[in-house]
């Protein structure tokens, strides 16, 4: 969970309907606009061809409220349509629609299922993506 101007914004993952636990696709974010008096539906994060969405995951905005969520995918639950390796980043500029590819393109396929994952967003306005591989050593990439 994360805070803009009051307001939060949480990444989760939960399995809400048995589509998505057929598909393994269980990353959503929701937010609230007035201080968590009320709430706006539930988004559903999407899936990189049908690879699957799973924790750990973290959220973060950006000083304009951009979202970013950094998470796990299940490589080997896919059939050959995703298009991008892990970790996968899904970003939006609007927290209702989110697009989705790899954290960073340019290091390759961060191996092995994640300790934890974390994202933020700097004061210099890049964003941090801290993946704790459990197999391979930390790597931290600023994009």
């Amino acid at each position: 969970m994360v805070f803009y101007q009051g307001n939060p914004r949480i990444g989760y993952t939960a399995i809400t309907t048995q589509a998505e636990a057929n598909a393994d696709a269980n990353v959503h974010f929701v937010r609230s606009d007035d201080g968590g008096k009320t709430w706006l539906p539930s988004v559903d994060i999407p899936t990189d061809g049908n690879e699957s969405t799973n924790y750990p995951l973290d959220v973060a905005v950006d000083p304009s409220d951009n979202g970013a969520l950094a998470y796990e995918s299940n490589e080997a639950a896919g059939d050959g349509s995703e298009k991008c390796s892990s970790p996968k980043l899904a970003l939006s500029s609007d927290l209702v629609s989110w697009s989705v590819c790899q954290v960073a393109p340019d290091l390759g396929n961060f191996s092995g299922n994640p300790g934890a994952i974390q994202i933020a967003f700097g004061g210099n306005g890049k964003r941090y993506v801290f993946w704790q591989a459990t197999a391979t050593p930390h790597r931290i990439r600023a994009s």
